[in-house]
């Protein structure tokens, strides 16, 4: 899972990688020349957000206009918001390492600035019995980091 989330059902590690949070615009954008986008530039552009509540807190947070922002939808799964971006429906906010290895050239993503980069975590529910395969596996990836 990504954070921001909320973890108190659940053990966790976190792994060391901090994900970076952007914009992905359509190379036919105007927004596209940019190299970064900064909170300001956010107000009344069409925005596709993640659903989780957690991560629209944090966005809200980062640029303090809650009121102001345009948020025209939601996903769960950044693929599913390729098109809607590639054909100027709206901008998504997303995390880069989520969109990188899928992203169409088509698109194109811009960092916010300020920065905001959160953890990634191996989280599983706390007092459940896990697979020995499972919990094998846990206490690697702990062993790792």
């Amino acid at each position: 899972m990504s954070e921001p989330i909320s973890t108190e059902k659940y053990d966790k590690v976190i792994l060391p990688k901090k994900e970076r949070w952007g914009l992905l615009v359509s190379r036919s954008s105007f927004l596209a020349s940019k190299s970064e986008i900064h909170s300001e530039e956010l107000v009344g552009l069409p925005i596709i957000s993640p659903f989780r509540f957690d991560v629209q807190k944090m966005i809200y947070s980062w640029t303090g206009l809650e009121v102001k922002l345009n948020i025209i939808g939601t996903y769960n799964l950044i693929f599913n918001v390729f098109s809607l971006v590639e054909n100027g429906i709206g901008l998504a906010l997303a995390m880069e390492g989520a969109i990188s290895p899928r992203q169409p050239d088509s698109l194109k993503f811009l960092p916010l600035v300020p920065e905001i980069k959160t953890n990634c975590v191996l989280a599983w529910r706390k007092n459940t019995t896990l697979s020995p395969t499972t919990d094998i596996f846990i206490k690697k990836v702990k062993n790792a980091f």
